[in-house]
């Protein structure tokens, strides 16, 4: 699987949110791995998003709430027009 730089925003986001500051400098602990690790992620939930948008669903239930590395699957199920039901508890 192969990371996109259309999902910039989402590696942003996910580093952003793991280390709880508003820069991403690299003198962070382990940033260059972390980076690798989210690329690897979102390369993942694009796959499944590609395939998801391939077999055309009627629906794709999720279980819960959006972590940031899932947003592929969700850009990729908005563009190609496939609704999104999440389950929310409360």
């Amino acid at each position: 699987m192969v990371y996109k730089e259309r999902f910039e925003s989402v590696l942003q986001a996910s580093l952003l949110k793991h280390y709880k500051v508003v820069v991403i400098s690299e003198d962070l602990p382990n940033v260059k791995e972390k980076i690798e690790l989210i690329k690897r992620s979102i390369a993942i939930t694009n796959r499944v998003g590609e395939i998801l948008v391939d077999k055309r669903p009627d629906c794709v239930l999720m279980s819960h709430g959006i972590y940031s590395t899932w947003a592929p699957i969700f850009q990729l199920l908005d563009e190609g027009n496939i609704d999104i039901l999440m389950e929310i508890q409360h």
